[in-house]
């Protein structure tokens, strides 16, 4: 029986809120209301009736069908009056314009202006305005302003506004009234919203303006002590089916929280997203440094803690972003030891960056691997150390090596694996003939620009320098330069080590073990004829063959 009355007072609840009629209350006799302004048509003796709200309930409950009982109600209200002109019932088409005021004379006016061009018949009509969301059980006062349509003149207002009244059981929802019931079987209050989509589509929503630091626009609480497994003081479900529904959602517009639940032992908000693409949380903070997230700490611990679920041995956290991944250590600049730190699960750690910028990397029973820190001694740049297992560093790589120093790398062996050939960068001037460099081709020294090289295009020139890295896939496994000296250029040129070169075999037919020289075909090798005159003009030793015509050879840089 309980329950039954319970429904049943929520229902009339529910349809005394949304379709109550509009009372009209009046200081004076409830007759005729004064116009203070006449207009064309209606004079100062024109007044506005308004009906009973027990006469708008009649009415309209009239002429509801079953299924339109079942249809959402909109925010329009029904009001209902007598207009007369000069003391006689007006009849004709008339504007009118309602507004809602926070004041009986003065105020500020609340919602919008609803104009309607409405049928006056024998002096009665009816108007339906719609403030949208704008009741909240503040007290309101109706404002109408009426002229002959299409008048280009003012609206004449009707004096005084019109006092809003609601049906009895509206009364239940005013600020401060109590909702109290017993049920064992189903919710105190349920609120179903059956919209499958919409971005703003709630079917219960809590706000609050309150500065105090406890307040919360919706409050949960699970006050037994022994509570189920998946109790929650707030729990929030969303079966929408597109991706904007919410399940649970709260505001606050001072310093309290939007959302505030509490549990004993269960949780105290307990959210789930059951379909495809849903999210459990979402959170957003204010603009700029603003949290989205804060977790808390307590009188005997300031640690913030996320775990996965301890029911689910698999269970995993992922943290996914669009754009960069920030950590902020020691916000509050406290001054405690601020490390983003890792740690197995026998608690060892595998990973340390403190907030001085040094990173350390660790191999649990053996120490610290990797260590990179920003400045090594306080003055000087960064360094990165890698460290074998008996915790010796073999590779260090210093950005200022002996405060002030150049960079520099130690270790015991350097493999390179990404080329063959020790290479300097050179700025190269065409022949001659103007042939222009190209990977493969033999240079010389340029008497001409210092620094500077040239294509060849002499043969047993004793200014050959090397040959231009690059060609045949073959990279070069080491560049040097100095940057803004003359010890700088665009072309990686091979002082030693194997390179593919461009060989004239006009000159000979070059085999393996051949030593080669500059020619006369710019930017090509030849075999070499002349040992004599080949003296000081040798690039290197032929590793290919080549029996005729132009083509690269494979060398072996040696100058000599």
């Amino acid at each position: 029986m309980k329950k039954k009355h319970l429904l049943s007072f929520v229902l009339v609840l529910g349809i005394a809120l949304f379709t109550a009629a509009i009372a009209l209350t009046q200081d004076e006799e409830p007759e005729l209301p004064v116009v203070e302004q006449p207009g064309e048509g209606v004079d100062a003796e024109s007044t506005l009736i308004g009906t009973s709200p027990e006469q708008s309930e009649v009415e309209s409950n009239a002429t509801e069908s079953t299924q339109a009982a079942l249809a959402n109600v909109d925010g329009s209200i029904t009001y209902q009056g007598e207009l007369t002109d000069d003391g006689s019932p007006a009849s004709g088409d008339y504007e009118f314009s309602f507004e809602l005021y926070d004041d009986q004379a003065a105020g500020i006016q609340v919602g919008t202006t609803v104009t309607q061009v409405l049928t006056v018949a024998d002096g009665l009509f009816t108007a339906t305005p719609n403030f949208g969301n704008v009741f909240d059980g503040t007290a309101l006062y109706l404002e109408i302003g009426v002229r002959p349509d299409g008048s280009a003149d003012p609206l004449t207002t009707l004096t005084p506004r019109q006092t809003l009244t609601a049906a009895p059981y509206a009364l239940t929802l005013r600020p401060g009234a109590d909702i109290v019931g017993s049920t064992t079987s189903d919710a105190s209050i349920y609120a179903h919203n059956t919209a499958t989509s919409g971005t703003s589509s709630y079917a219960l929503r809590g706000v609050t303006d309150s500065n105090s630091g406890s307040a919360a626009a919706v409050y949960g609480q699970v006050a037994s002590t022994s509570p189920g497994g998946y109790s929650a003081g707030v729990r929030g479900v969303n079966n929408g089916t597109s991706g904007s529904g919410i399940g649970v959602w709260g505001s606050q517009n001072g310093s309290g929280w939007g959302l505030h639940g509490t549990s004993v032992t269960g949780y105290a908000a307990y959210l789930t997203a059951s379909g495809a693409g849903g999210r459990g949380l979402y959170a957003r903070g204010g603009s700029g440094a603003d949290a989205d997230i804060v977790l808390g700490g307590s009188s005997t611990s300031d640690d913030g803690r996320i775990i996965s679920d301890p029911n689910y041995t698999g269970s995993d956290i992922f943290l996914t972003s669009n754009d960069a991944v920030v950590i902020e250590l020691d916000a509050d600049d406290s001054n405690e030891d601020a490390d983003f730190v890792i740690e197995d699960k026998d608690s060892n750690t595998i990973f340390n960056f403190d907030e001085s910028g040094q990173l350390s990397l660790y191999e649990p029973g053996v120490g610290e691997m990797v260590e990179i820190v920003t400045t090594e001694l306080g003055t000087d740049g960064a360094q990165l150390t890698l460290r074998n297992n008996a915790g010796q560093a073999t590779i260090v790589l210093d950005a200022e090596y002996n405060a002030g120093g150049d960079g520099r790398i130690t270790t015991e062996v350097l493999q390179i694996t990404g080329g063959s050939d020790l290479s300097e960068q050179f700025d190269i001037q065409n022949s001659v003939n103007q042939v222009a460099p190209k990977a493969g081709f033999v240079v010389r020294i340029d008497a001409d620009n210092p620094g500077e090289l040239a294509v060849s295009s002499r043969a047993y020139d004793r200014t050959v320098a090397g040959v231009v890295s690059g060609a045949g896939d073959v990279q070069p496994g080491m560049l040097m330069g100095q940057q803004g000296t003359e010890a700088d250029g665009q072309h990686p040129v091979a002082l030693t080590g194997r390179v593919y070169v461009w060989v004239d075999a006009s000159y000979g037919a070059v085999e393996p073990g051949d030593m080669l020289t500059t020619s006369n075909t710019a930017g090509h090798a030849m075999k070499v004829a002349d040992y004599d005159q080949a003296q000081g003009a040798i690039l290197g030793k032929a590793m290919t063959s080549l029996e005729s015509g132009r083509g690269l050879v494979l060398v072996l840089v040696t100058l000599q």
